[in-house]
Formats: structure tokens, sequence, C-alpha cells
């Protein structure tokens, strides 16, 4: 088990630890794990279509903000 694995132990999403599955005690939503699929497919479809990018970051309220100020798409292969 590497550290990453470890440490979902501390994750919490909604009522319960991320490494627990949804049940109707817990009240999980049960596409959670559709949620992080279909983030995973959008991060792979982005670095697919555009190879070049420029962020702007900075703190907002509690968290980051990130924001995409220029991107490049990638010249079609042959």
């Amino acid at each position: 088990m590497d550290e990453g694995e470890k440490l979902l132990r501390y994750v919490y999403w909604s009522n319960a630890r991320e490494t627990d599955n949804p049940t109707v005690d817990n009240k999980q939503w049960a596409g959670r794990d559709l949620t992080v699929l279909l983030c995973r497919l959008l991060l792979v479809e982005f670095f697919m279509r555009y190879d070049t990018f420029t962020v702007d970051s900075s703190k907002f309220l509690v968290g980051l903000s990130v924001t995409f100020k220029t991107v490049g798409k990638k010249a079609h292969e042959s």
C-alpha cells in the first residue's frame, strides 16, 4: 500500500470515509465513483486535445482558484 492509499482513510466524502461503500445508513451518494471516473475522462480529453496551456492560480476563500488563460491545440498527426 503506497502513501496515497494510506491517506485515503482520512478523506471524507459527504457523510463517510472515502474507502467506505455507499449504504442506506451512511447516506453516501451511490454515483460517487461515476463522478471520479467522469472527472478523469475530462482530464484525459483535455490533455489529448491541448498540448500547451497557461493558468493563473490564486487563493479563493477556503481553496484555490485556477483560471485557464491560454490553451494551444495539438497539431493533428497524420
